[in-house]
Parts: structure tokens; C-alpha cells; sequence
């Protein structure tokens, strides 16, 4: 078994069909994404999930870079996670929770994909207002 499909069904055990049938890693990011949406569907929205949905990225972006799109596991992220954040405003609203200031300026191309640029002006503000009023923590 390839490791990240390995370390997801560790991550997510009651996912486990999905990680399988996953074809590559952006397959498998894409369930993701609609997991993480789903997750703020909850009253309250399930943080456990969310958090391990985001511990997951962060073990793939500190994985070793491939020469396939295929296999990357940060390009996976990528495309089909951070570029999509802003396509949910209930996950963009939140982000200050999980992310630090750093990252999402690191990540500023990837979050304006979907965005103009007085969208994301507004998000960053906010995200920005958010972290100052939480103390600046990653999480």
C-alpha cells in the first residue's frame, strides 16, 4: 500500500471505502475537500474532523516532492484543497483557527484562484482581524 493512502485510512478510519477507491492523492483530496465542507454542515461543525482533514495536509506538504502531478502529495493538497477553500465561505471563515498568518500569505496565489482581488483583500482582512482577536496561535 502506498503510504499516503497508508497514513489517510490511519487518519481517517471511517473514510476507509473512499481512501481505497481513491485513484491517486487529487481523487482522494477531492473527497477530502467535500468531507471538510460537510463537516461544518454539523451543529457544531466537527472539529475533530477538520482538524485531522488539516493534520493530513500538513503531513503531505512535508512529504518528499515526485516528478508525476500524480503522486505529489503538496500538489495534491494544492489543487484540491487550498485552491478550493474559497469555493466554501464556512471553511474560508474559519481559517484563522487552523492556519497562521505565514501560511496564508504563503498560500495567497493559491486562495486568489477563485477570488478577485477585492475578495480576497476582504478575506485577508478578516483572517487577519480573526487571528489578532485569538492571539495569533497556529491552532
Amino acid at each position: 500500500m502506498e503510504e499516503w493512502r497508508a497514513k489517510a485510512a490511519e487518519c481517517f478510519p471511517e473514510f476507509r471505502e473512499i481512501v481505497d477507491e481513491a485513484r491517486d492523492p487529487i481523487c482522494l483530496w477531492i473527497d477530502l475537500f467535500m468531507c471538510l465542507c460537510n463537516a461544518y454542515d454539523l451543529t457544531p461543525p466537527n472539529d475533530d474532523m477538520i482538524r485531522r482533514i488539516y493534520d493530513f495536509a500538513d503531513w503531505c506538504f512535508r512529504q518528499p516532492e515526485t516528478d508525476s502531478v500524480e503522486t505529489d502529495l503538496s500538489s495534491a493538497v494544492v489543487v484540491s484543497l487550498i485552491e478550493s477553500i474559497p469555493l466554501d465561505q464556512r471553511v474560508a471563515a474559519d481559517l484563522h483557527r487552523w492556519f497562521s498568518i505565514e501560511d496564508i500569505k504563503g498560500f495567497e496565489s493559491l486562495l486568489r484562484y477563485h477570488q478577485i482581488k477585492e475578495e480576497y483583500d476582504k478575506f485577508l482582512l478578516d483572517f487577519i482581524r480573526k487571528k489578532a482577536a485569538q492571539g495569533n496561535s497556529r491552532r
